[in-house]
């Protein structure tokens, strides 16, 4: 029997599925900003639900902490961390349109399979926080679910290694 998923990877699932929608919505200007304000609220909420679910373990939450130490130090974790405030809605994101590229998706190891045309999105001001990235806002999403991915699979993992259910 397979067990549940906890709430941080249901978080997690859920902000992949606003990087899908985001992708299928590229050339809905309204649908593609509200799915990226939505990704980027979501993600920032994994480390604290992740939190929430470690505080039961001194152990687990030392770990936590140390790695959330780390993990503030990736320039494209800071970018995101500086976006919003997930728990005060501010402004929603609001991309610059740039000419169409093409992309093939790859988010929870669910490709889409065919190379669609879309148009590319670039986030304002990210140089200042990552000075040598293009700014396209799909690649930083995908960037930024890729470390939240390996974060949440680790802490499984510690949990796991900690005989934690």
């Amino acid at each position: 029997m397979k067990e549940s998923l906890t709430d941080t990877e249901l978080r997690l699932n859920h902000a992949a599925q606003q990087i899908k929608l985001a992708f299928k919505y590229s050339d809905q200007e309204k649908s593609f900003c509200s799915c990226v304000d939505s990704y980027i609220t979501l993600a920032r909420s994994v480390p604290a639900i992740m939190q929430e679910e470690t505080v039961h373990s001194p152990r687990l939450l030392l770990w936590y902490k140390d790695q959330v130490t780390n993990l503030k130090k990736l320039p494209t974790v800071n970018f995101f961390n500086q976006r919003k405030n997930p728990s005060i809605y501010k402004d929603k994101e609001n991309p610059e349109k740039k000419v169409p590229s093409r992309y093939k998706l790859n988010v929870l190891d669910l490709v889409e399979e065919d190379e669609a045309l879309i148009n590319a999105w670039k986030f304002k001001d990210v140089e200042k926080y990552i000075p040598e990235d293009s700014g396209n806002v799909l690649d930083l999403c995908r960037k930024h679910f890729h470390i939240l991915s390996w974060f949440v699979s680790e802490w499984l993992r510690k949990r796991r290694e900690l005989g934690i259910r």
